[in-house]
C-alpha cells in the first residue's frame, strides 16, 4: 500500500453530494452537547479546504478515552485522533441554519496522526466555492391543503331563479 493523503477536492464532492469514499484529515474532535451525551463534532480536511462534521453516536467507540471517548484501545480497532487520516464510506449533508453539516454514518480509521497535510481553508468561505454553488434557499412557507371535496359546500348549479 503506497503513501496515504487525502483524496484531491473530497471536501466539494462531500457537499455536492458525489457517490464518493473520500480519505480526509480530522483537523479537530470535540464532545459536544450535554454531560450524559456521547456525541462528537468533528472539523475534516483534504488539504485544501475543511468543512465541519458529526459522526453518528454508532461510531463512538472510535473515540479514545483521552478524548473524553470509551474506547481504552482494548481491541484491534484504529481510534480516531487529531490529524489521523480516515476514509468516509457512507455520509449525508444537512443544512442546519443555512450551513452545511457533513454527518458521518460510516468511517474507517486508516492511520495514526500524521502531519498536517496543506493549508486548508473553510470550504463556506471560498470565493471560487461561493461563485459556484448558490446559496440554499430557505423552505418554501407552509401552505395548509384545501379541505377535501366532502367538506366543501355544495353548490346546486341547476337550481333556477
Amino acid at each position: 500500500m503506497g503513501s496515504l493523503a487525502p483524496s484531491p477536492q473530497a471536501v466539494w464532492d462531500i457537499h455536492r453530494m458525489h457517490n464518493v469514499t473520500p480519505i480526509v484529515q480530522v483537523l479537530e474532535i470535540k464532545r459536544i452537547g450535554a454531560p450524559h451525551q456521547q456525541r462528537y463534532r468533528m472539523v475534516i480536511s483534504d488539504g485544501y479546504h475543511y468543512t465541519h462534521s458529526v459522526i453518528v453516536s454508532g461510531l463512538n467507540f472510535l473515540i479514545p478515552s483521552h478524548l473524553g471517548g470509551v474506547n481504552s484501545n482494548d481491541d484491534d480497532v484504529m481510534q480516531l485522533d487529531t490529524l489521523c487520516l480516515i476514509r468516509i464510506h457512507d455520509f449525508i449533508v444537512n443544512y442546519i441554519s443555512n450551513r452545511p453539516l457533513c454527518i458521518l454514518l460510516n468511517i474507517e480509521v486508516l492511520s495514526p496522526p500524521h502531519p498536517l497535510f496543506g493549508n486548508p481553508r473553510s470550504w463556506q468561505l471560498d470565493p471560487a466555492v461561493a461563485a459556484v454553488v448558490p446559496p440554499v434557499a430557505p423552505p418554501p412557507p407552509h401552505v395548509p391543503p384545501p379541505p377535501p371535496p366532502s367538506a366543501q359546500p355544495q353548490v346546486d348549479e341547476y337550481r333556477t331563479l
